[in-house]
Order: structure tokens, then sequence, then C-alpha cells
């Protein structure tokens, strides 16, 4: 589903509509990680949101373990879980999704 995504939170924070950035543009897929690895012993579910790259696509953002949280308006917000790397290892933080669809015309 081509979408807009906004961030509600930042480091796990919750942002004032004041500071919420721009929406990040691009098709939005629900997908599972079925093999287990060594960072995750169990399958789970993502959110993956994959922007234009060229003729091909790259992730742009990825929401583990994604709950429906709720509707509004024309918009449908998702909780889960965002991994941020960093020097001294993964940091998981709690973070919300804001999805737009966006209409393509044929």
């Amino acid at each position: 589903m081509y979408c807009e995504v906004t961030l509600l939170r930042r480091s796990g924070r919750k942002l004032k509509r004041h500071e919420l950035g721009a929406p990040l543009r691009g098709d939005l897929t629900f997908d599972e990680m079925p093999q287990p690895t060594k960072a995750f012993p169990r399958a789970m579910r993502v959110l993956n949101l994959y922007e234009p790259f060229g003729m091909n696509k790259r992730t742009a953002m990825t929401l583990m373990e994604p709950q429906f949280a709720g509707i509004e308006g024309q918009a449908i917000c998702f909780k889960g879980v965002e991994l941020v790397p960093r020097e001294d290892g993964i940091y998981e933080h709690a973070q919300a999704w804001l999805v737009t669809p966006i209409l393509v015309k044929a």
C-alpha cells in the first residue's frame, strides 16, 4: 500500500504535535521474519516502509511486532518496537506510526 508514515515517537518518547517531522512516503508491507536468528529466536512480524531507490526499492523504516492501535481520521496508527543501532549495541525503543494511505490514480 502506498502511504505516508509519520513517526509519533523519538527514542521512545511521545512527540508533541509541533515536534512531528515530515512524513515519509513509500510502499508499506506487512511481513513476517519466519527464520529464527541469533538476534531473534522466534518468528517476528514486521511493518516495512520501502522507498523508491532508482529502479529498485530500499527499506526506509521497520517497525517490529506491530500492533493496531486505532484509527485517526483517514489514518491508521500502529505501535511497535524500533531498533536503533549505536556504537555500543542495538537499542529497542517504543515507536508508533501514523499511516495515511495515498490513493494513486490509474
